[in-house]
C-alpha cells in the first residue's frame, strides 16, 4: 500500500486555455502539453517499473493553490492538475473519492505560483457517504 505522497507542483493552465478547438476537433493545448510533461518529470520518483503510485482504489487529495495572480478559478486549476497526474501518481482520476482544495494570495512557506498537492488512500473510516 503506498503511502501519502506531498508534491509541490507549478500551477497548472487553466482549464480556458488548456483545450482548443480546431474545426470539429478539440484538443490539448501546448501549453497543457508542457504542464503534463513536467509533472511527469517531477513526479516520476514516485513511480515503479512504469507503474503510478496508486494503480487503484479511491483516493482523497488535497489541494493548497498559492496563486500567481490575483485571478483565475481554483476549479479550472483541480481539472488541470488532476490530468496531469493521472498516469503517473494514479491510475485514473476516477479514483479521486475525496477533494479538499483552497487557493490563497499569500504563503508563508508555499512559493507563489505553485501547488501543493496531497494525495492519500481514502480509508473507510473516513468515508462521508456510503455506498
Amino acid at each position: 500500500m503506498a503511502e501519502p505522497i506531498t508534491l509541490v507542483l507549478p500551477e497548472p493552465p487553466s482549464a480556458n486555455v488548456y483545450w482548443r478547438r480546431h474545426g470539429n476537433v478539440i484538443h490539448v493545448s501546448a501549453e497543457a502539453k508542457a504542464y503534463k510533461e513536467a509533472v511527469s518529470m517531477l513526479t516520476s520518483r514516485y513511480r515503479t517499473n512504469g507503474q503510478c503510485a496508486f494503480p487503484s482504489g479511491d483516493l482523497s487529495i488535497t489541494i493548497l493553490w498559492h496563486r500567481s495572480a490575483k485571478r483565475g478559478d481554483l476549479d479550472n486549476r483541480i481539472k488541470c492538475c488532476f490530468d496531469a497526474l493521472q498516469g503517473t501518481i494514479f491510475r485514473n482520476d476516477r479514483q479521486i473519492a475525496e477533494i479538499q482544495a483552497r487557493r490563497v494570495d499569500a504563503h508563508p512557506e508555499l512559493r507563489k505560483g505553485f501547488m501543493e498537492v496531497r494525495i492519500a488512500r481514502l480509508s473507510a473510516a473516513r468515508a462521508i457517504f456510503n455506498a
